[in-house]
């Protein structure tokens, strides 16, 4: 018999003891949906149309042919050297999505091993380093990345369905289609919470017993049915935790945010007129989000330490143990009596 309060104490006790799974958190957010890194680029306002950049509207047909292959082959002959350029732009952006991609995945499943060798061993021992994890990651890659993507297709798939409606509410206001976009809404709620707990216990599964890629999804599918209460009560839980980090960091940075923008705004009039004010406050403003984007991915990759090692507990806890009874079950039980 478990209680989620100890899971929770031991897996905050684990995060903050073993630094080392920090790495493995930093890309394990990326698939966790803790944490999510964005990079923009903004368009030159002097002469976009003569820049590489304008090679975007060419390649994606904005002068009339909607062919792409054709787009690129009329950039090459009217421009080869913007169109080689653009073509190894995009390429690179390719080639590193793919290799974050590859270590968020190695990463999880890095974790997953590291988290439960010090579970296992009840914090006992110091815990594996990371080459190891990384190791067991590289070697069940292909297995945890066909569980990300199923359960990654399946949840936009549904969030298709839900979104289907909207498109018909667009064309005409009708109560009917309204009502149906809700209960849409409704139902795909639960529904991806369920293939997240498929995708969490497959990857359990497949990395601390080695199964199969199709027994993996199978006990995964078992082990829900018979303990899908406790897994909703988890899910809960840590989703209150999640909505308070966000809070908290949220309020630490804006608390943070405000003296530190009036205090530079008066440093860079009182002792940097001679270097110009304006350039010292845009350097200090510039300086501050830096380091706000370095604590918002601290604070994924250790939420996600501590969500995926409370996790691990779970599964060792529910598949390797004896399993458990949820909450609701326990006060049923206590009240019956």
């Amino acid at each position: 018999m478990f209680l989620y309060r100890d899971i929770l104490k031991k897996s905050l006790a684990i995060t903050w003891t073993h630094k080392n799974l920090w790495f493995f958190g930093i890309f394990a957010a990326l698939l966790g949906g803790v944490g999510q890194y964005t990079m923009s680029l903004s368009r030159s306002p002097e002469d976009w149309s003569t820049s590489v950049f304008s090679a975007l509207a060419v390649f994606f047909g904005q002068n009339g042919s909607g062919n792409v292959f054709a787009n690129l082959t009329r950039l090459f002959q009217s421009d080869p050297v913007a169109a080689i350029i653009f073509s190894a732009f995009i390429l690179i952006i390719v080639v590193v999505s793919l290799f974050v991609l590859w270590l968020a995945v190695i990463c999880q499943g890095g974790l997953i091993n590291n988290a439960a060798a010090i579970i296992k061993s009840n914090d006992k021992k110091a815990g594996l380093p990371i080459r190891d994890g990384l190791e067991k990651g590289i070697n069940k890659f292909w297995p945890m990345l066909g569980f990300n993507l199923i359960g990654a297709a399946l949840t936009c798939f549904f969030a298709a369905l839900v979104g289907l409606p909207l498109v018909f509410m667009t064309a005409a206001a009708d109560l009917r289609v309204f009502l149906l976009y809700v209960l849409l809404f409704i139902i795909f709620i639960p529904l991806a919470l369920i293939i997240s707990f498929f995708v969490k216990y497959s990857v359990c599964f497949s990395v601390l017993q080695g199964r199969k890629f199709v027994d993996c999804f199978i006990e995964a599918c078992r082990l829900f049915g018979k303990y899908w209460l406790v897994s909703i009560e988890m899910a809960l839980i840590l989703f209150i935790v999640d909505f308070l980090v966000v809070f908290v960091l949220g309020l630490f940075i804006l608390v943070l945010a405000i003296p530190y923008i009036f205090f530079m705004r008066i440093l860079s009039l009182a002792f940097f007129v001679t270097i110009g004010a304006d350039n010292f406050f845009q350097f200090a403003v510039t300086a501050g989000l830096f380091l706000a984007i370095i604590m918002v991915v601290l604070a994924g990759a250790i939420v996600t330490v501590f969500k995926t090692t409370a996790w691990t507990d779970i599964f060792i806890h529910l598949a390797e143990k004896k399993g458990g009874l949820a909450k609701l079950e326990r006060l049923a039980a206590s009240l019956r009596k």
